[in-house]
């Protein structure tokens, strides 16, 4: 399942003016969203996400989304493809540090 997620940067996405208390919260906000175009027939989806929401570390905020999102495609096998939207260079190295400690299927080598 975890090949049908990418991860590209999108600069121009502007962040929603929402703050969130936990990273959970982030993440589960992002999954609602999802859900939702899956439920209005999308398979091929674009998703913006953040993972500086709030009064926690991006890091923490990433894998939350990231766990949120992962677990909706898992239960929702009619998702064809999904490609998470980053704004700046920063959110995307989080979000992809994050994908590469947890999900990726391969794990790329680290530099020293």
């Amino acid at each position: 399942m975890t090949e049908k997620v990418a991860l590209t940067l999108e600069p121009g996405c502007p962040p929603p003016t929402c703050i969130f208390a936990v990273p959970g919260d982030l993440g589960q906000w992002t999954a609602e969203e999802l859900e939702r175009r899956l439920c209005r027939g999308e398979r091929e989806i674009r998703l913006p996400c953040w993972a500086a929401l709030g009064d926690f570390s991006p890091a923490a905020g990433a894998l939350a989304v990231l766990r949120a999102v992962m677990e909706v495609v898992y239960r929702r096998p009619g998702l064809e493809r999904l490609t998470l939207l980053c704004a700046s260079p920063e959110e995307l190295a989080v979000f992809q540090f994050q994908w590469n400690m947890w999900f990726a299927a391969e794990k790329p080598p680290h530099s020293r």
